[in-house]
């Protein structure tokens, strides 16, 4: 019978006709029914069942998530129902396509004073102000503004804090070079964006031989903040970062400690921020240069950076620190270091979430007590781009790049037996992905490699590190 079913194609057509008739219907019903959904789900919203109204289209949240009006209601449906997350994405996807949509702009503004956002409450306030409103429109506008103002003049301290895992595999885990990378360079520690994003990678000791390793890691940070009059506020914050490599490579197990304060003082068109800072470094391994030291070492420094708004969309900011770097077991290691730099955000006006960063900087480096046949003092110069965007399903892409030049001030700037002034190009990338698992959680990866390159080829090396993040965050 199979033989001559597929010998007999019009006995094959017509044994499959009714089949194909089923699915045309559906097709050529499924828009109507999604309409019919959608008009269910609005007169459910003003007969203020909010609940009724979610129920009826999360089910159609994956299919029509391209569908302006659907998003819109229900990232509605979701703020009466307080899950403000949600509501987020989903205005989110509304305003990536239509910038202008007054209603998602406004409730993005109510979901972010609910989550305790109020400057960014505020941010979409004001965006919504810029459209063509009502005069109804604006007053509840106006209305909210004047409410997120009162919320924070009340509210005059909070705390917010995060913790994070991270495991992954690191390609050279010593990277073969000492004060290049990590720990001591500056240029990848000033601002928080760097930080997030894992570049503060263990700090190799100096040893040459290439090994790899996987290794796992836990992050955690708390933060307070005082406002003691309005526009001026003192904080606090600390950061401990620990990272464990398996196998042979248990010796560069290392601990990091950090801890500052300060004050910043805010007016409508400019900030300045003061602050102290502590760091404190702990390597299980011992230091190349003796095998009974160890590499530990910490680091102090004030900071002052001042950030004038020159427009809605570009944010520039200009830092100097000084900041010294002290190594108990081996003094000739220690240096002070003065720092200038300068940095540039452009925001995208209708989108939080797409955003460009470049930022330069110079920093110099003086032993404190160098030998004849040792002087670490440098100087150091980089410069890095870092970018963002969203794409669907509430996923933010993200990449970077920089260089880092160093040029050593001395003879002997690596070692007792490097007669050279070294001269080194550090260029280093990131790529990565972060999605929003839920209120509080995200899930990140990334890929980073860096490049050194040297007139003194003991200290070139590559680097390739991949690696996962889980985080919780608080407030």
């Amino acid at each position: 019978m199979l033989t001559r079913a597929i010998l007999q194609p019009r006995s094959w057509a017509r044994s499959f006709k009714p089949l194909v008739l089923a699915v045309f219907v559906i097709l050529q019903c499924s828009p109507a029914v999604r309409a019919a959904d959608l008009d269910a789900a609005r007169e459910l919203l003003k007969s203020h069942q909010a609940e009724a109204a979610y129920d009826q289209l999360a089910p159609l949240a994956d299919e029509m998530v391209d569908d302006v009006e659907f998003s819109f209601l229900f990232g509605y449906s979701a703020l009466l129902n307080r899950r403000y997350q949600e509501a987020l994405v989903a205005f989110d996807r509304v305003l990536s396509i239509n910038p202008s949509h007054a209603g998602a702009r406004i409730h993005s503004a109510r979901a972010l004073y609910a989550l305790g956002a109020y400057d960014l409450a505020k941010t979409e306030c004001k965006r919504a102000l810029e459209l063509d409103l009502t005069e109804s429109l604006k007053g509840n506008i106006q209305q909210l503004l004047a409410q997120i103002d009162a919320t924070q003049s009340k509210q005059k301290q909070y705390t917010t804090g995060y913790l994070e895992y991270q495991i992954g595999h690191d390609s050279n885990v010593s990277s073969a070079i000492n004060s290049i990378e990590g720990y001591q360079t500056a240029l990848l520690n000033t601002y928080p964006v760097f930080r997030d994003l894992g570049m503060e990678a263990s700090p190799p000791n100096g040893n040459a031989v290439l090994q790899s390793a996987l290794f796992q890691g836990v992050n955690a940070g708390l933060q307070w903040s005082y406002r003691y009059q309005p526009g001026q506020s003192f904080y606090a914050n600390a950061d401990l970062q620990r990272r464990n490599y398996y196998d042979s490579s248990q010796a560069f197990n290392a601990t990091s400690l950090g801890l500052a304060g300060g004050s910043v003082w805010e007016q409508a068109d400019a900030s300045l921020r003061i602050s102290a800072n502590l760091v404190q470094f702990f390597q299980a391994g011992q230091s190349t240069s003796e095998p009974t030291m160890t590499n530990n070492k910490q680091s102090w420094g004030i900071l002052a950076e001042y950030r004038p708004t020159l427009s809605g969309a570009m944010l520039p900011s200009f830092s100097a620190t000084y900041s010294r770097t002290e190594v108990p077991q081996f003094r000739a290691q220690e240096t002070e270091q003065q720092q200038l730099g300068a940095s540039v955000l452009w925001k995208n006006p209708h989108n939080d979430r797409q955003f460009f960063i470049t930022t330069f900087q110079y920093a110099t480096d003086q032993a404190l007590a160098p030998l004849e046949t040792y002087n670490p003092g440098k100087v150091t110069q980089g410069f890095r781009v870092f970018a963002q965007t969203n794409g669907p399903q509430g996923i933010d892409f993200f990449f970077g790049v920089g260089w880092t030049m160093r040029s050593d001030s001395a003879s002997f700037g690596r070692g007792q037996q490097n007669v050279e002034f070294g001269k080194d190009t550090l260029s280093d990338g990131v790529l990565g992905a972060q999605f929003g698992l839920s209120a509080g959680w995200t899930l990140k990866g990334q890929w980073m490699l860096s490049q050194n390159s040297s007139n003194i080829p003991l200290f070139e090396f590559q680097r390739r590190e991949i690696s996962v993040f889980i985080r919780r965050d608080f407030r």
